[in-house]
């Protein structure tokens, strides 16, 4: 007769099996599971204050762009009376969401920032839109500050109608491009508006003409004797090897972990059942 296991040793060997089984529910869960919050913030005073654009500082905290207050009404729009009239808003906070120093920038009409970048010194460029400056209407604004929010140098663009600036990127010469809207006086439809700026802020000169070159007198070539070109020799281009296709990064994790343990899990069962029986 032969010996039967005792729960001793049935214990021993599925320790291993819901190990596996545990880990592969918890991967599982982990991977499938929404983030959670980890912190919020609320900054701002008693009027209305909005953020629109934020970015990640070189030391771990952030800046943030928006608007201080003011009530947004889309700069393309037509204004009445009641609109509040802001400045654009300029906040730094560290890691935590904690205010470190904040900026307004603007002057007695409404003015709004849309988009903040950092900048290679260290400083900040800011885009959005300005009824205080520029050439009537609404105008693109540009703002650039130091690395503590103080104000370098500001510009404005646009014509006598509605115009704005929704994002700015830093180019690779230190200049800028930013883009927005355009609504010239007038006209019945909007445009999407593109400009490029220089490091400081003033755009680039029109190129001038390059001045047409004066005709040559016509001097007739002597006749030279005539020489049939010996044929050269046909050769056929070599064929370019197709470039392999890069492969795709691998996720983080083991792929089909959850999976393979899982597999590993009911044949260790099944193999114990049949030990058990036998």
């Amino acid at each position: 007769m032969k010996k039967q296991k005792g729960p001793r040793q049935f214990a021993i060997i599925s320790l291993p099996i819901l190990v596996l089984l545990t880990i592969s529910l918890s991967w599982a869960i982990a991977e499938t599971s929404p983030p959670s919050e980890e912190w919020s913030a609320i900054i701002g005073g008693t009027n209305f204050d909005s953020g629109m654009s934020v970015q990640v500082t070189s030391d771990g905290g952030y800046i943030i762009a928006g608007l201080r207050d003011g009530l947004y009404i889309p700069p393309m729009s037509m204004r009445g009376d009641e609109a509040v009239y802001g400045d654009v808003y300029l906040v730094k906070v560290d890691s935590q969401g904690i205010e470190e120093w904040s900026r307004t920038f603007g002057g007695s009409d409404d003015d709004g920032g849309w988009s903040v970048q950092a900048t290679s010194d260290g400083g900040y460029v800011i885009a959005g839109w300005t009824y205080s400056f520029g050439a009537g209407g609404s105008d693109a604004y540009l703002v650039k500050t130091n690395s503590q929010g103080i104000e370098e140098w500001s510009t404005t663009f646009g014509g006598s109608g509605y115009d704005d600036s929704h994002s700015v990127q830093v180019t690779s010469d230190g200049g800028y491009i930013l883009t927005g809207t355009t609504w010239p006086l007038g006209a019945n439809r909007t445009d999407v508006y593109l400009v490029k700026v220089g490091p400081q802020g003033d755009t680039p000169p029109e190129p001038s003409p390059s001045p047409e070159p004066s005709p040559s007198p016509s001097l007739e070539p002597s006749p030279s004797p005539s020489l049939e070109p010996s044929p050269s020799p046909s050769l056929e281009p070599s064929p370019s090897p197709s470039p392999e296709p890069t492969p795709e990064p691998e996720q983080g994790g083991i792929p089909g972990f959850p999976t393979l343990a899982i597999v590993i899990g009911v044949f260790l069962s099944l193999f114990i059942h049949r030990k058990i029986q036998s």
